[in-house]
């Protein structure tokens, strides 16, 4: 099995994973084409295991820039980050993503799983304090 190694060393892939950098690949290559599009775009069109693929790959990359963007001018960013983050750490991204399954008046969680449901989780995290 062929690996490709992203940007970032901590990251490796094995082949036939988003981002995987061998063209004949292609149960990923729409994926690999919405690598541009942001995860609040890519949040909207979460449906399957591709699609929230997809979604937590920009979510994760999009995080990864706002770190170096904030670590270079942090007194800007003291109460919010950029990218609309409201959480820097992984605790406080958690318990924010918990959010997702408290009942409000216009927000009823899944009961049932489903990827839909993970990435809805998973991006109250980014956008609740």
């Amino acid at each position: 099995m062929n690996t490709t190694t992203t940007a970032n060393p901590a990251r490796s892939q094995s082949c036939c994973a988003i981002g995987c950098a061998d063209e004949s690949c292609l149960p990923f290559a729409d994926l690999r084409k919405k690598a541009s599009m942001r995860s609040d775009e890519l949040f909207d069109e979460v449906k399957d295991r591709d699609s929230f693929i997809a979604f937590v790959r920009a979510l994760a990359e999009e995080r990864e820039a706002a770190e170096k963007i904030e670590r270079a001018d942090p007194q800007r960013y003291m109460v919010d980050g950029v990218y609309n983050w409201k959480n820097a750490d992984i605790a406080s991204f958690l318990y924010a993503a918990l959010g997702y399954f408290a009942e409000k008046p216009f927000h009823r969680p899944e009961r049932d799983p489903s990827w839909r449901m993970v990435a809805d989780f998973l991006y109250h995290g980014k956008i609740i304090e």
